[in-house]
């Protein structure tokens, strides 16, 4: 790619699991940003996204969001602006991973049956249940006036946790179930544990190593930590710059 990263020539397949690697300034981020289209070199150097070119075939950039999943300290600073204790909103963990389902921070729409079931799923597999509290399982039957099913909800047990009530790390940690539940094409992780303490990026690096095995998930994990780099055991590593 010509001005950004004179040479550089990088594919990413399907199922693949990816390191970016590089000090401070190496480009890292900005590599990222021609993926999501959050740069505008994106558009004059040849990139290709999902078979397709970002400049010239009309790939658009809510085209290109779809298919993408992100964590970043930038995207988790937007949600802390939206829902944190200064903006008056009270927005559960469950609504933030419903929300991934939309691209929103926030929840506008009523999410449907299938959809609440794959994101309990992501709930249950990251083993979150101690911060995110789906509704409780409703009962199916049928309507009699409507012939309808519908589902029968019993009272929650537990109050539903708020995203501002709990921990930086803790939060990084639901955003990271948020992006999984639409199951996008592929999942960019930009620093993921920065500013985390030690039990919430272990917790975290834990959730990204369940990951690793599975050949529907593609990753690309941006990171400086080498320690982190040997943990997760990438089987692909883009090294930017002169050192790690």
């Amino acid at each position: 790619m010509k001005t950004v990263f004179e040479g550089l020539s990088w594919t990413v397949r399907r199922g693949e699991k990816w390191v970016v690697a590089g000090g401070n300034g190496s480009g890292k981020s900005t590599l990222l940003e021609l993926i999501t289209a959050d740069n505008q070199h994106g558009y004059t150097n040849d990139v290709r996204l999902f078979g397709r070119s970002k400049n010239g075939e009309g790939l658009s950039i809510w085209e290109i969001k779809e298919k993408l999943g992100v964590v970043s300290t930038k995207f988790h600073m937007s949600y802390v602006d939206y829902a944190g204790p200064g903006a008056g909103r009270e927005l559960s963990t469950w609504d933030v991973v419903c929300s991934g389902f939309y691209d929103s921070i926030g929840l506008y729409k009523k999410i449907g049956i299938d959809q609440e079931r794959v994101a309990r799923a992501w709930v249950h597999r990251f083993g979150l249940t101690d911060l995110v509290t789906p509704p409780a399982l409703g009962v199916r039957r049928v309507d009699r006036l409507t012939g309808k099913v519908v589902y029968d909800r019993p009272a929650l047990k537990a109050a539903p946790q708020h995203f501002h009530t709990i921990s930086f790390g803790e939060q990084k940690l639901v955003l990271l179930c948020r992006a999984m539940v639409k199951q996008p094409p592929l999942l960019l992780l930009d620093e993921p544990t920065h500013g985390l303490s030690g039990e919430s990026r272990d917790r975290l690096l834990g959730m990204l190593s369940g990951l690793v095995d599975d050949p529907a998930v593609t990753i690309v994990y941006v990171s400086h930590h080498q320690d982190e780099i040997d943990s997760l055991a990438f089987e692909n590593v883009l090294q930017l710059g002169s050192t790690v």
